[in-house]
């Protein structure tokens, strides 16, 4: 149309008022409507800070952005044939919670945020959400199902914990290779066991060892009552 426009341009500017050598490199583009004052895409500031959408950099890499998806997305390219876009977001919302998001399109030619899901949110009161966008205890672990586990504590062997409920209405913790549970307190003193739940569904307190029972208790017995003073009490003894 016969105007003239700058398409980019790098700057290298000073970085402040002083007689000093510090110096800014900035880097700008037009987004088709800047005419002849692109805007500033970088900047790399004279602490050697990069800001990505900010020129006021705080960190080794600061990345402001009020893009929907997020401030930063790792993806992979959803344009080539036989591949399908997805990605990965980081961003803070309003109320300062950080969110990291996934995004996944069956779409070969759709976009990366048409389907992105929530994976885990850390909110701005301290408590992290993994499957739940409102966590309501430091650490809220959500299962998208009615029923099944919503936690696996295991080591690289297969041991360890599973958190679940059998329906909506009843609750388990199980472990995993048919292991015993085994309750401890005091750890400064080692760790002292105070209850054993076998494998076998033996339950032993005050010892690891079973007498020949389904519940072994060790020395000291098992109170029953309100107090020792009243005539509801009553004491039951196991003698090792």
């Amino acid at each position: 149309g016969g105007e003239e426009s700058t398409l980019a341009e790098i700057q290298a500017s000073h970085d402040g008022t002083a007689d000093d050598q510090k110096g800014d490199l900035i880097f700008r583009t037009n987004d088709g409507s800047d005419g002849a004052s692109p805007t500033e895409a970088m900047r790399i500031d004279s602490s050697q800070n990069v800001g990505i959408k900010t020129s006021s950099p705080v960190a080794p890499l600061h990345v402001d952005s009020d893009n929907g998806f997020g401030n930063i997305l790792l993806s992979r390219d959803g344009g080539v044939s036989g591949r399908r876009p997805f990605g990965i977001g980081i961003t803070g919302s309003a109320d300062d919670a950080l969110t990291i998001s996934a995004s996944v399109d069956t779409d070969q030619a759709g976009a990366f945020d048409s389907d992105r899901k929530e994976i885990v949110r850390f909110d701005s009161d301290g408590t992290v959400g993994i499957g739940t966008t409102s966590p309501t205890a430091p650490l809220d672990v959500r299962s998208s199902g009615a029923s099944g586990k919503a936690a696996e504590f295991h080591n690289s062997t297969g041991y360890g914990v599973d958190i679940g409920n059998d329906s909506t209405s009843v609750a388990y913790i199980s472990s995993g290779y048919n292991q015993d549970f085994v309750f401890k307190t005091d750890p400064t003193s080692g760790q002292t066991e105070r209850m054993r739940i076998a494998s076998d569904g033996t339950v032993s307190i005050g010892t690891s060892l079973s007498f020949g029972g389904k519940v072994n208790v060790h020395e000291g017995g098992i109170g029953v009552g309100e107090s020792a003073s009243s005539g509801y009490y009553r004491r039951m003894y196991w003698n090792a």
